[in-house]
């Protein structure tokens, strides 16, 4: 048994053979012994090992698993290994260890470099493209099968490239397609063209073979009845035509444009009084564009339908809502296809035309309780009475009042939060100088400020946020 021993060393994501083994096609019964350094798995009984290997073809060896002594790995060489053209180049390989019971195993990182099988310098049998000579190559048989034609008739042709191996299928192939060409030649009778093979023979037939030297000027050709130049009754239509070729010619054929249908919904009131009835007007903005005659009209209330129609109508409905309630109003059209527009050359173009469909869109109607402010005498809330009231949706405001030794009152639903600010026109904050209280007003709480120390003052601004 011939044999070599390698030091193959461990490391974090790859091992690393400390020399190359190199062998040649159609070397056999060769060991090479992979001795294993720095592996820090260890086996508690016998250890067993199994090699996977990656051939330059990318298929796939998984050897046997054999049992290791001395933390060294066996490869045997097969004859059948490393006998074919396709085995040439490097080999990447990877070991997995196994404990006595097979139901342990550890895979240590591949080596991606160190086996290599190359090209003797002379073989038994076989050739390849750039490497064979005259009375010394030799062809190699191939299973391999490729039709001469394809289902049209042509040729199916064969890139060679170096290192591709001069197959009998290959050349086969070749002797194939000539004699399918010879047969087919053979077969058909051709075109007679006996007749007009010699210019003489053309010319006994009428047929000009070139030009006369009589007809060898203009004047010559127009007294003979030629024309040499375009007739000027005649250039203003040679002219029209040879503009509309050129207008035809630029003209790129472009696909006409398609604008899909868009909706919006408008509403007579978008926040309204707590607990206080509405009209409220709901009116549907729709753009037909591209799409096809309505079918369908539909309103929604919170996702309810209260009104249909064939076609848009302004639809009025009555609510009531308290405190941070809300509804929801949604316009739906339905339509059907839309036109087919034609290219800038007249050509229907239905393929992305405006298909039947949907389209809907929503408003929102909230209802808040009213806020209140004013000019008070005491330091206490009474009543709402003798204060201005204001529909705000938030607790923020901007007021200007002039006061004599009063306090201002400043009041809101508690809901909105409390105020982190109340500053002047200069930008001074004066919110500590306001008392904070709570008041139930109509079923409502509310947050209260009020100016802590009755002052004077002319068109003074408070700025509540």
């Amino acid at each position: 048994m011939i044999f070599a021993t390698v030091n193959l060393t461990i490391k974090e994501d790859e091992s690393v053979c400390d020399e190359n083994i190199t062998l040649y096609r159609g070397d056999k019964n060769v060991q090479v012994r992979f001795v294993l350094v720095n592996n820090i798995f260890k086996v508690t009984n016998q250890t067993y090992a199994q090699m996977i290997i990656i051939r330059p073809s990318k298929e796939s060896l998984f050897t046997q698993t054999e049992k290791i002594l001395n933390d060294t790995v066996v490869l045997t060489i097969t004859e059948e290994m490393i006998d074919e053209l396709k085995e040439v180049g490097g080999y990447t390989f990877q070991i997995r260890l196994y404990d006595d019971t097979r139901t342990s195993r550890i895979t240590l990182p591949p080596c991606n470099s160190g086996l290599y099988v190359g090209e003797p310098i002379a073989i038994e049998s076989g050739t390849r493209i750039n490497d064979a000579r005259i009375n010394f190559a030799t062809v190699e048989h191939s299973d391999d099968t490729i039709d001469v034609f394809d289902e049209e008739g042509n040729y199916n042709t064969t890139e060679w490239f170096d290192g591709d191996i001069i197959s009998d299928f290959r050349m086969n192939k070749i002797e194939n397609a000539l004699y399918s060409i010879n047969e087919k030649a053979s077969a058909s009778n051709g075109v007679d063209l006996s007749g007009y093979v010699t210019d003489e023979e053309l010319e006994a037939k009428g047929y000009l073979t070139d030009i006369p030297e009589e007809y060898v000027t203009d004047e010559e050709l127009e007294a003979k009845g030629y024309l040499t130049e375009i007739p000027e009754e005649l250039q203003n239509d040679v002219n029209d035509m040879k503009n509309n070729i050129d207008v035809i010619l630029t003209m790129v054929d472009e696909p006409p444009t398609y604008i899909k249908p868009t909706i919006s919904v408008s509403l007579s009131n978008g926040t309204i009084e707590h607990n206080k009835s509405y009209d409220i007007s709901i009116t549907a903005n729709y753009n037909k564009n591209d799409a096809g005659d309505i079918t369908s009209y539909k309103v929604y209330k919170n996702n309810v339908v209260i009104f249909e129609n064939t076609s848009i109508v302004n639809h009025t409905d009555t609510i009531t809502i308290s405190h941070g309630g809300s509804v929801t109003y949604k316009a739906e059209v339905v339509y059907g296809d839309g036109p087919i527009k034609n290219t800038t050359l007249g050509i229907p173009y239905p393929s992305t035309s405006i298909k039947s469909g949907s389209i809907s869109a929503t408003n929102i109607v909230k209802a808040y309780a009213l806020s209140y402010y004013g000019i008070i005498n005491t330091s206490e809330f009474v009543d709402t009475s003798g204060l201005t009231s204001k529909l705000r949706t938030s607790k923020s405001d901007t007021i200007t009042v002039s006061l004599t030794n009063q306090r201002i009152i400043y009041m809101y639903p508690k809901t909105f939060g409390n105020l982190t600010s109340i500053k002047d026109a200069n930008n001074f904050d004066y919110i500590n100088s306001y008392t904070l209280t709570t008041a139930t007003v109509n079923g409502i709480e509310y947050n209260i400020y009020i100016l802590t120390d009755p002052v004077t003052i002319t068109n003074f601004k408070q700025i509540f946020n």
